[in-house]
């Protein structure tokens, strides 16, 4: 058997680098060429983002619609708990232009009047003053927006004081109240630009509110009439004889039961600006707005995940469920636990409610009397500690 020369297996890098070089030199080329075409599509991809950065910055979240159907599509699709939706309130506003809106604020001072304590009242599991029997002869509203108009603090406290007359049992009382007149003629407020839900009170209490026909609301600044108490020298205003709170789920559910709705304050977040329907509860990515929101609660029921508060808010019937919505209870961000604002209506001027108003001034003088002895008896031992 003959044998066979084999030829050493040639380099296969040092060939191919061989070749390159003479392909190069016939053609005048580079042999670093295809290197500079790499890194030349490269700058060119980084121009172009540069360039799409710079004509196209990011928008800011305060510069975001309130009302964005993406928005609205990735709620829906992760929250499991409401639905988020477009409104008429805020169609329109940025997150920035929002903010104006929660300019509200619950007292100027912190001292404020505790409601006397009420009797055992057997608190249902679930209740809405809205389907109450009590209130049937009582006329259906449409929930009322703000419109342009920072005045949550003053249309929650109307609506509760038009309730809690309501059901004092007068048939003719089936009217609205003018939100329009406490908005331009309360000096000590900030018109449309936001106040505090006790002065609303003080104004009711010291002026009295008149019929929504007095003065019709229009959801901005106007000027306060000449002669605003035309319609008190007609006898068509509604006092207050006062206010107090409540403190706490339990007392806060008494005083509904007995009196009817509350006004309530409420620390708003991005989210609750566009809810639809469900139990609310504010979402990981929703931001707090600095401010409070006003609203009335009317009732509570048992959910899957909890308890809820029906509420009632001041953006009218295209927000919420036709304006309410279910807010998940014991959140304390939220804050809608605390107190409830429970304001004391003396009804219509009619002589057979007078009767009524004093018996309530003499009973809350007398818990104000008792609360202000059991404070200087207190102070008083504290004071003898301290000397011994």
């Amino acid at each position: 058997m003959k044998n066979r020369k084999v030829n050493p297996k040639p380099d296969t890098a040092e060939t191919a680098r061989k070749a390159m070089n003479k392909r190069n030199k016939k053609s005048g080329g580079d042999p670093n060429m295809p290197y500079y075409y790499v890194l030349g599509g490269f700058g060119g991809l980084m121009v172009v983002i540069v360039l799409y950065f710079v004509l196209n910055p990011k928008e800011s979240f305060l510069d975001k619609q309130v009302v964005d159907q993406n928005e609205f599509m990735i709620n829906n699709l992760h929250n499991q708990m409401f639905t988020a939706g477009p409104n008429e309130q805020f169609e329109g506003y940025t997150m920035n232009e929002a903010r104006r809106f929660f300019n509200i604020g619950i007292s100027e001072t912190p001292n404020m009047n505790t409601c006397p304590p009420k009797e055992d009242i057997a608190i249902p599991d679930e209740y809405d003053f809205t389907k109450d029997p009590k209130r049937e002869h009582c006329v259906d509203k449409e929930v009322r927006s703000t419109g342009n108009c920072t005045a949550g603090h003053v249309l929650s406290v109307i609506s509760t004081v038009e309730d809690r007359i309501c059901i004092q049992g007068k048939e003719g009382d089936r009217f609205r109240l003018s939100a329009q007149d406490t908005i331009s003629c309360d000096s000590n407020n900030f018109y449309c630009d936001g106040g505090y839900v006790t002065q609303a009170l003080e104004y009711g209490t010291k002026y009295g509110y008149v019929k929504e026909e007095c003065f019709p609301y229009e959801g901005k600044n106007t000027t306060c009439p000449v002669d605003p108490n035309q319609c008190r020298e007609d006898k068509e205003a509604y006092h207050l004889l006062g206010y107090c709170i409540v403190q706490g789920p339990i007392e806060i559910k008494k005083e509904i039961l007995k009196n009817g709705p509350v006004i309530a304050p409420m620390t708003p977040f991005t989210d609750f600006l566009t809810y639809k329907e469900g139990i609310y509860h504010p979402q990981e990515s929703a931001f707090k707005f600095n401010g409070q929101q006003a609203l009335k609660i009317v009732g509570w029921e048992q959910t899957l995940n909890g308890e809820a508060w029906i509420i009632e808010n001041s953006w009218g019937p295209s927000w919420g469920e036709k304006g309410y919505a279910k807010v998940m209870a014991g959140i304390r961000d939220i804050g809608l636990d605390y107190i409830g604002i429970a304001p004391m209506p003396t009804g219509s001027n009619a002589a057979d409610w007078e009767v009524e108003s004093e018996k309530l001034r003499q009973d809350y003088a007398k818990y104000a009397e008792a609360q202000k002895a059991e404070t200087e008896q207190v102070e008083g031992i504290e004071v003898e500690e301290v000397d011994a």
